[in-house]
């Protein structure tokens, strides 16, 4: 049977190991991301999906690379990759993990990424 000081040791250490795991689990695994089109009237797609004509600001995974293409009738369409790159709070979950390594674990999530843009530009033009 656990004693008294054994349990309030445990339940002083546990919130202390939970805050350690690493920022990015606490990092939301979507982000914003625009796509405006030269032309108000080009059909916009994100990830093969339509997602509206001119401006669009859809949510997308941060830590997948995201397609975008842009179309008219009569222009030539045009497509794009947006990769990944470590953010900011996957780069402290790496300096943290090589002081205490539980830091290391944030690493595995969703939010230790962003895109390497968080908006793009495109310029459709006619054939």
């Amino acid at each position: 049977m656990l004693d008294i000081k054994k349990c309030f040791r445990i339940l002083l250490i546990l919130p202390i190991i939970s805050s350690q795991i690493g920022c990015s689990v606490f990092r939301s695994g979507r982000q914003n991301f625009i796509v405006m089109a030269s032309d108000p009237q080009a059909k916009i797609y994100v990830n093969n999906e339509y997602k509206g004509v001119g401006n669009v600001d859809v949510l997308v995974p941060r830590n997948k690379p995201v397609m975008v293409r842009v179309e008219k009738e009569g222009c030539q369409s045009i497509s794009r990759i947006i990769e990944t790159k470590l953010s900011t709070t996957g780069v402290l979950d790496t300096i943290g993990g090589w002081l205490i390594l539980l830091p290391f674990i944030g690493l595995a999530f969703p939010g230790a990424y962003e895109l390497e843009k968080s908006s793009l530009t495109m310029n459709i033009e006619e054939r």
